[in-house]
């Protein structure tokens, strides 16, 4: 009985160390064949990837050069409700200067790449209480100033 334990036991090493010799060879022919492809692809897709590179750097350069808001650098307002609905208090008055976002435009540094407005992008760039451009934005979609109004120029 122990003997024929004992030859079961070594036909399943010998299976074993067979199949673990196939699959090292496996291992290396599936090696050679992703690095023969690799190699087959590898020049086209070099020329790609700069060719993309190319087009995402002339699309920038189209936006950055896209025409200036009517309203760039006039200052406008907005009136914002405060408090609750139960506990409504005076609006609030909101000041700001129409831009058009360019390349090299100053956000805060915490603020997370989606929501960083794109080049070209119209903005309102809220006021500070000395009256200058702060880094706060309100973002403009497709450059309409829904809620702004031009300030009059006898408020500034």
């Amino acid at each position: 009985m122990n003997l024929e334990i004992a030859e079961a036991a070594l036909k399943v090493s010998e299976a074993e160390k067979a199949l673990k010799v196939l699959k090292s060879e496996r291992f290396e022919a599936e090696l050679k064949a992703k690095e023969g492809v690799r190699a087959q692809y590898a020049e086209r897709m070099l020329v790609l990837a700069k060719a993309v590179q190319d087009a995402e750097a002339a699309l920038l350069n189209v936006k950055n050069s896209s025409p200036d808001h009517e309203w760039e650098g006039r200052k406008v307002y907005k009136m914002v409700p405060r408090g609750t609905r139960y506990m409504p208090l005076d609006p609030e008055r909101v000041e700001g200067i129409i831009e058009t976002v360019r390349i090299g435009a100053r956000f805060a540094n915490n603020l997370a790449h989606y929501s960083r407005p794109g080049i070209g992008a119209v903005i309102v760039r809220h006021l500070k209480k000395d009256g200058k451009p702060g880094l706060k934005f309100s973002m403009t979609f497709d450059g309409s100033l829904r809620g702004w109004l031009l300030a009059d120029d006898a408020d500034q």
